[in-house]
């Protein structure tokens, strides 16, 4: 039996079920545990950081094709050894799929979220959420389907490059033409040259605008049942991976975005969400662009998100208020925007990572924000005094990463 942190309190709570993805997991059963709340984490990758974190009451590997019906009898057969019913929670898209899909079947068993799937599924469709995002009046992003090259053609003439081709399906659908995530066309010519070079019907193109790195944005927060805000939260990303494209490396909460960018966040994410009707943890991402300084709608993480841990340092564990709310403790004390304790967080491994990668993905000789020194940072991805397995693990994946690097440069310039 592993050590996990309980008190006599916390056995009477029900305990957790949580599906991880690495970082995210970590973070959410940290969150949970810390607590006192009995986690199950189910794991999908052999070298997962929770294996050697003292934090879950138990890891189960579990096989990443394992077929959907047969995780469902998983998590069932779990809970139902339980001594009494879990929480269940998920961190990754296609398992927020996956449990909104198996509600019925899941929600005899488990506390669980009460958002169907279609809604979820409109948040995870790029044309959807933007769709959504219209009717509720929150600037989004210029985008057309690419299901009509002449459609895309007129739109190319009144919206100039450069632009970001997108997979259109659903996380839980496989990519139909194109396996990564982002296409980047610099103008037009290479836009419809890209489409028409094959099937181009499950694309949709968005026209990128002047932000990136230092000017993407977050609200984090938490919706109860009845659709109501319960927490919310800002948060700005000043590198990313892949650069200006991906997820957080180095990233500050609150934001501070300035000249009321804070306040218009919050303001176009409480706008947004009445037309979702959304049950659970949320993180929508925005962009700002450098000529307006308007925020435009980019995504909806309808789970738990990578900054989940950096905003538990800050004052703001939404895994604990989002267990607490599923298990019909009243929130109503809660306060909407609770005061922050200002905090960098740094995912090193990654953000030296980052700074290899080209930082002109979205306009040549476009600089980026002057990031905050590093020394400043006061929140960490990995390290945990109580918990100091997982950054052990990272640091030693790093130092043979290192080394492989070493003796590849070498082996180079002895060749050369």
């Amino acid at each position: 039996m592993r050590a996990s942190v309980r008190s006599a309190a916390a056995r009477e709570r029900p305990p957790a079920i949580v599906l991880c993805s690495q970082l995210t997991g970590l973070a959410t059963v940290r969150a949970l545990a810390s607590q006192g709340v009995e986690v199950l984490a189910l794991v999908f990758d052999p070298k997962d950081p929770l294996l050697v974190s003292r934090y879950p009451r138990q890891v189960v590997v579990v096989p990443r094709a394992t077929p959907e019906s047969n995780l469902t009898e998983l998590v069932c057969r779990h809970a139902a050894s339980m001594r009494e019913k879990p929480v269940l929670l998920v961190t990754s898209d296609a398992h927020a799929l996956w449990l909104s899909r198996n509600a019925d079947t899941l929600g005899q068993s488990c506390h669980l979220w009460s958002t169907d799937y279609d809604t979820v599924n409109a948040i995870v469709r790029k044309e959807s959420l933007y769709a959504l995002g219209e009717r509720a009046g929150v600037p989004v992003v210029p985008w057309t389907r690419c299901d009509d090259l002449d459609k895309v053609a007129t739109w190319s003439e009144q919206h100039a490059g450069p632009y970001l081709v997108k997979p259109s399906y659903g996380a839980d659908r496989p990519a139909a033409a194109m396996l990564q995530k982002n296409r980047f066309c610099k103008d037009a010519a290479n836009l419809l040259g890209f489409l028409r070079s094959g099937e181009s019907s499950s694309f949709l193109v968005q026209q990128l605008l002047a932000g990136g790195d230092g000017e993407i944005f977050d609200t984090y927060g938490l919706c109860d049942r009845n659709g109501q805000v319960r927490s919310i939260s800002t948060h700005r990303r000043w590198r990313q991976l892949p650069a200006n494209l991906g997820t957080t490396t180095y990233g500050e909460i609150p934001a501070n975005a300035g000249a009321g960018g804070d306040e218009l966040m919050i303001a176009q994410t409480l706008a947004l969400l009445p037309h979702v009707r959304y049950h659970g943890i949320f993180g929508i991402e925005w962009l700002r662009e450098r000529e307006t300084g308007r925020y435009y709608l980019i995504d909806f993480n309808a789970r738990p998100f990578t900054s989940i841990g950096h905003l538990r340092d800050c004052g703001v564990n939404l895994p604990w208020l989002g267990y607490r709310e599923l298990i019909g403790d009243d929130l109503s004390d809660e306060p909407l925007q609770r005061v922050l304790k200002h905090r960098y967080w740094l995912d090193l491994h990654r953000d030296c990572r980052s700074k290899y990668d080209p930082r002109d993905v979205l306009h040549p000789g476009m600089t980026t924000p002057a990031c905050p020194p590093l020394w400043r940072v006061n929140s960490f991805a990995y390290w945990e005094w109580r918990d100091p397995g997982p950054i052990a693990q990272k640091l030693k994946e790093m130092a043979s990463s290192a080394m492989r690097f070493a003796r590849t440069s070498l082996l180079a310039t002895a060749r050369g």
